[in-house]
């Protein structure tokens, strides 16, 4: 059977093959070998590293690759037997290195090959050896404060100084610290420290009744609702072997497009706002109300819940509602087309926008940075191209917008022309919707045993994943998210390094990242 299998999986033994998820085991001794191989193949591309514990004390780690060709998912599955020890793959590939500190801080794995690293998702209170992911920790007990210190980089020389910003900010923001060093006016380090946000949402997973997971997955971040319990009902799918009908992939892709059109909205505005121009901030935020309002009136939910479930959506479409969004949309989308035509040709805005927090082709590739903070440094990934979902196999590889130059106008110009993409994605699909006859929410389903189902979609920020294992009774046993936040808040110290503190705000917004998405 192997011989079925591109170059990459050739030499490897006793791979097993559940629809398009290709799995097989290897050995401690031959991790680095074997993944090494696996990242210098051109058709494969690195996702995470997800982890499992049972009740036996043993670990197993899942690195996660895609084939973008042959729409496959490669997992390697490394069992540690008798020791919660394994070695890095950082030193190679650095965008591992956040999902090797996650295993570690929440399974209490130890890695090796490495220094040791600050806590991302813990607050510096929490019990030092108490790691809630693991099977044994029960997730209704509060754990008593470990009045502990984190320690901030030290940064040393004449001039230094140190800046401290948050947790709380102004507004309804979310909590993160933000640790600025300063030589003069230059940053030369920047240091987040996240987590104020972490819910424990993994590790609700284990706790809550099957059907009442798609509602926790629209809870991972509130702005991207239906894109995260669409990653989940895709995850869970794949592992009953529920096919979706092409009306109800388009239904999805209309709503994943409406998604991306209110919160592109309010971050295009933001980015004006933050540089100082009122006009185009306004405008964004009364477009994305006008978004909102359309949801509310199509879902009955202006953030767009309760639309999702296992076979496609949960709604009733009518000819009315879709006749209605038709004539509705190109109003809108001639009123971003005047406001961004007065944006552009405002010296001021694009004075402060270009030039200003750049960051690298180099840079984002190195730690896999993604979504249009990846595109607009020159990253041509899409993953409603390259891996196409629901009903997005006929999208264009034109109507993927990428930008050069990597600085804020860059990111900006991006989302403008995502909006763009937007539009004409929602006209094809309405052009062939009549209606929509919803999918029964209360379907039974059965699941493979010993599995794994993985859901990716392309949220507005990114790529968003979504891993569902099951145990030997073919029941739901760990859940793992994976939110483009906790990848790209390391661009944002990258963008921020060598430019000024009162630049931050608008570098900091033109990454559009989530607290809540990366504390999961």
């Amino acid at each position: 059977m192997n011989q079925l299998y591109p170059d990459y999986l050739t030499q490897i033994a006793n791979v097993t093959s559940d629809g398009s998820v290709h799995q097989f085991v290897i050995e401690s001794a031959e991790t680095t070998k074997t993944l090494r191989q696996l990242l210098e193949s051109d058709d494969l591309t690195f996702k995470m590293i997800d982890a499992t514990h049972d009740n036996h004390r043993e670990f197993r780690l899942y690195y996660i690759f895609t084939d973008t060709k042959r729409h496959t998912v490669i997992v390697a599955v490394l069992p540690l037997l008798d020791t919660i020890e394994f070695a890095t793959i950082a030193n190679v590939l650095p965008a591992a290195g956040r999902y090797e500190n996650k295993l570690c801080e929440m399974f209490g794995l130890h890695v090796t090959g490495r220094g040791p690293s600050q806590r991302m998702l813990l607050h510096e209170n929490w019990p030092e050896n108490l790691h809630p992911l693991r099977k044994d920790v029960k997730w209704d007990t509060r754990p008593e404060p470990a009045g502990g210190n984190y320690q901030f980089q030290d940064v040393s020389g004449e001039g230094i100084y140190e800046i401290p910003v948050g947790p709380i900010h102004a507004g309804i923001i979310e909590p993160g610290h933000f640790r600025f060093s300063v030589a003069g006016e230059e940053i030369v380090l920047l240091e987040p420290r996240l987590g104020y946000a972490h819910k424990g949402s993994e590790k609700l997973f284990e706790q809550l009744p099957f059907a009442r997971q798609i509602i926790l997955s629209e809870k991972i971040a509130g702005d991207t609702s239906f894109s995260y319990s669409l990653a989940y009902c895709q995850a869970v799918e794949s592992l009953a072997g529920v096919l979706v009908t092409p009306e109800h992939g388009q239904a999805r892709v209309l709503f994943s497009e409406l998604e991306r059109l209110a919160n592109h909205f309010g971050d295009i505005g933001g980015i004006m706002l933050d540089a100082g121009f009122n006009f185009g901030g306004a405008g964004g935020a009364r477009m994305r109300e006008t978004i909102l309002r359309l949801n509310d009136k199509l879902s009955g939910s202006r953030l767009l819940r309760g639309i999702n479930t296992f076979g496609g959506v949960a709604i009733r479409l009518s000819r009315a509602q879709i006749t209605d969004l038709r004539a509705e949309l190109p109003l809108v989308e001639k009123d971003f087309e005047q406001v961004m035509s007065i944006a552009e040709n405002t010296v001021t805005l694009l004075n402060r926008l270009k030039g200003t927090g750049v960051l690298t082709l180099d840079v984002a590739a190195r730690f896999g940075m993604m979504g249009p903070v990846g595109r607009a440094s020159g990253q041509d990934v899409d993953v409603r191209r390259d891996f196409p979902y629901a009903g997005y196999g006929t999208l264009p590889s034109t109507l993927v917008p990428v930008e050069t130059s990597g600085d804020v106008y860059a990111r900006f110009r991006v989302r403008v022309r995502e909006v763009g993409v937007s539009f004409k994605i929602i006209d094809e699909v309405l052009s062939s919707m009549s209606s929509i006859v919803p999918i029964p929410s209360n379907k039974t389903i059965k699941l493979c045993r010993n599995s794994l189902g993985i859901g990716c979609t392309e949220g507005w920020r990114g790529e968003i994943l979504c891993v569902v294992h099951t145990n030997a009774e073919g029941v739901v046993s760990r859940v793992a998210v994976r939110d483009p936040s906790f990848v790209n808040w390391q661009g944002v110290s990258e963008a921020a390094f060598g430019g000024v503190v009162p630049d931050f705000p608008l570098v900091n917004k033109s990454f559009g990242l989530s607290y809540s998405g990366n504390d999961t």
